[in-house]
């Protein structure tokens, strides 16, 4: 059974996830065009920029998605966006003033943990949010409402004979 949530999805709150998920995914693009950079100023070859700024995000980013979504469950949803935002925040003043390539690539890794806690966690929230509320509808009203007849209930008494349906 979904979590109930006390939090209705406002239009404002789904910009404002939005807006977040943009920023959280330019995480990943934002090392693309870095990596020479990043190289020449850390004097390191572009294969180990490439590794510490893209691989080691990319990596941690999936694999932190498989656990992400259970701890959310657990805990709750506000909580773990919440620490992964915090996380990422810490993360990139870490990789900003990293001194050698090996804190970076460090850095990116706990980057793609924080990172990751945001989209399902999001994407669950919106999901929960938005869910139309389920109530028990009587059959006349669901064939008036759906413009369809829904078939007729049989008597299947012992001794009777059943009815044809519609």
């Amino acid at each position: 059974m979904p979590q109930k949530t006390q939090f209705p999805a406002t239009p404002r709150i789904i910009a404002l996830l939005v807006a977040t998920g943009l920023c959280v995914l330019m995480q990943l693009y934002v090392a693309i065009p870095l990596v020479d950079p990043v190289a020449a100023d850390l004097d390191t070859s572009s294969g180990s920029a490439t590794l510490a700024l893209s691989t080691c995000f990319s990596l941690s980013y999936a694999a932190a998605f498989l656990v992400w979504g259970p701890v959310a469950d657990h805990v709750g949803r506000r909580p773990v966006i919440l620490t992964g935002l915090a996380l990422l925040v810490v993360t990139s003043v870490g990789c900003a003033l990293a001194p050698n390539v090996i804190l970076p690539g460090v850095f990116r890794t706990f980057q793609g943990i924080g990172a990751a806690s945001y989209a399902p966690v999001a994407l669950a929230y919106l999901t929960e949010a938005t869910a139309p509320k389920h109530r028990a509808e009587a059959p006349g009203r669901l064939r008036r409402r759906h413009g369809h007849r829904l078939p007729r209930r049989r008597d299947h008494r012992p001794g009777r004979r059943l009815r044809p349906g519609p």
